[in-house]
């Protein structure tokens, strides 16, 4: 008949009170007036309750490792960081006139999968955020920000009242990869960090994510469970100063051969249906 805790609980239990059984007698016959069966009785009990009470623990210890396995995602980088070039539309205002246009950026991002050795129903982790840290050649704290994941909402695409979350994403562990941005720059620019608050600025270049250095390092931490891992990238620019750049990651590294990055491809002015109709109001 199964226990109120399970055979496998009960069988420690038990495993442990013999243990313990053995070590009484062994040792506490003469004080209790036990039956004594000798000298060699009370050396191999003592030993054998030692030796059970020592597999007790282990197996208490394997338990435990066997619940962490079954909770720890193993998540890790896909193949190398991409550099692509990504066109990049928005609106800006010049004075009293609103304006549509549309950029070239020359961006970073690096794939994410979760691959356990066993898959089961807690090593799934959800709504995972990415913390990144840029850092100079000696390892000195430039900034930090919250990342962005690139299949998530833009900002602009949410409608008031939505309730959706683009800060965060889930890890199946199914090996699905999920992207996350790393840096954005253009052929006239410094890099800059990128993320979900870039898009309140010309060109997502939020002046706050400026990164001067020609080489650094970016940090990237999971936030989440049983995700205790930091990743390192090691970033530098090209010498022919064209925009294009490289990403180290352990032995890999990522190169762009050439970018087409640029500020301004077009700019149209636009709302001035909506503002004509304000006016004739």
């Amino acid at each position: 008949m199964e226990t109120k805790f399970g055979w496998r609980k009960a069988g420690q239990a038990i495993m442990t009170i013999v243990s313990f059984a053995f070590f009484s007698y062994s040792f506490a016959g003469d004080y209790f007036n036990f039956p004594n069966f000798g000298e060699e009785f009370r050396f191999y009990g003592g030993v054998l309750a030692v030796f059970v009470f020592i597999a007790t623990i282990l197996w208490h210890f394997m338990d435990l490792q066997t619940v962490i396995d079954n909770r720890t995602p193993n998540i890790g980088v896909v193949g190398i960081p991409v550099l692509d070039d990504v066109q990049m539309d928005m609106n800006v205002k010049e004075k009293n006139e609103i304006f549509h246009i549309t950029g070239i950026s020359h961006m970073a991002h690096v794939g994410f999968a979760n691959n356990p050795k066993v898959c089961t129903d807690k090593n799934s982790p959800t709504d995972i955020r990415a913390e990144i840290t840029y850092l100079n050649v000696n390892k000195k704290q430039l900034f930090t920000i919250q990342g962005r994941w690139s299949h998530t909402d833009q900002p602009s695409e949410i409608r008031r009242g939505q309730h959706t979350t683009i800060e965060s994403t889930n890890f199946p562990n199914n090996g699905a990869v999920r992207t996350l941005d790393l840096l954005i720059k253009y052929p006239d620019s410094s890099f800059f960090g990128y993320n979900n608050d870039s898009y309140n600025f010309p060109y997502y270049l939020h002046p706050s994510y400026e990164i001067k250095e020609t080489k650094f390092l970016i940090h990237v931490k999971l936030k989440g469970a049983y995700i205790p891992k930091i990743w390192e990238f090691e970033v530098s620019a090209s010498d022919n100063n064209d925009g294009t750049f490289f990403i180290k990651h352990g032995q890999q590294i990522a190169k762009s051969k050439s970018t087409m990055a640029k500020r301004i491809v077009n700019k149209i002015k636009v709302l001035a249906k909506e503002q004509k109709t304000k006016k004739r109001k």
